[in-house]
């Protein structure tokens, strides 16, 4: 093999390495672009409300609530809870509900009440689908959810960290708006509706397909 040769093959020798650590970029970048996270997937599809991003802020109480009928008063829509405490939904994990007003008083029948005033325009609602509401993570053993008055769902008290899609009829939405109301109890291991995420308002099908 004459001295050319030999130095075409030294050159090539050291060239592939690079080659193939490009490919390897290459290849990287290639799945990074095309990965997208769940909160991105909902955050930019036009019928997904983002209820944090959009300074969206809920009612709680902790307490005893008098009974209406079948119901609790406290989740009725007209109910007036312009005194309770606003939070934005989910509370911030590094927070604890025992610092919340009211809980050093709590008896064995207080619950953790959060209402969500929930309002749509008139062009959302006419639209084909049917609507969710999505709390990530209740910390909460036992909970349930209901929807102006109407109680929609109860969890089975197995475990922390439920994840809820609450169905919001339509017919339940009165001059564009609805009050989803989740009552969750206060054991001793309850943490709360608690996440770094943020809680959705869209199409049912989304949000399932996602939570």
């Amino acid at each position: 093999m004459n001295r050319v040769m030999k130095n075409i093959i030294i050159k090539i020798e050291k060239i592939i390495p690079l080659i193939l650590s490009s490919i390897l970029l290459f290849l990287f970048f290639q799945i990074q672009s095309s990965y997208h996270s769940p909160q991105s997937l909902l955050d930019s599809n036009p019928n997904v409300t983002n209820l944090k991003s959009h300074g969206k802020l809920s009612s709680l109480k902790i307490g005893v609530s008098p009974v209406c009928n079948d119901h609790p008063c406290w989740v009725e829509k007209n109910f007036d809870d312009s005194g309770w405490q606003k939070f934005a939904l989910p509370l911030n994990p590094n927070s604890n509900i025992t610092q919340l007003k009211g809980y050093s008083n709590r008896n064995q029948d207080s619950k953790l009440f959060y209402r969500t005033n929930l309002n749509f325009e008139k062009e959302f609602l006419d639209k084909n689908f049917e609507i969710s509401f999505a709390q990530i993570f209740i910390n909460h053993k036992t909970y349930s959810a209901y929807v102006n008055d109407k109680l929609v769902m109860t969890s089975n008290g197995k475990k922390l960290g439920s994840i809820a899609n609450i169905s919001i009829p339509k017919s339940s939405v009165v001059n564009n708006s609805v009050v989803v109301t989740i009552v969750g109890s206060l054991q001793e291991d309850d943490r709360g509706i608690s996440h770094f995420g943020s809680s959705y308002v869209g199409p049912k099908t989304v949000l399932d397909n996602v939570f």
